[in-house]
């Protein structure tokens, strides 16, 4: 998303950086700042 032409950060609802998305199934179900994603998040979505 660094070089892009701004339609990707539009649609994961990216304003600033750092900024991450999980994406499961095909839906985005967490997006935010990446130090504020857990262990445990990621391991729910596994």
């Amino acid at each position: 998303i660094a070089k892009e032409n701004g339609s990707a950060s539009q649609h994961f609802g990216v304003s600033g950086i750092p900024a991450a998305a999980v994406v499961k199934d095909g839906k985005v179900v967490w997006r935010g700042h990446p130090a504020r994603l857990t262990e445990a998040q990621l391991k729910a979505w596994l």
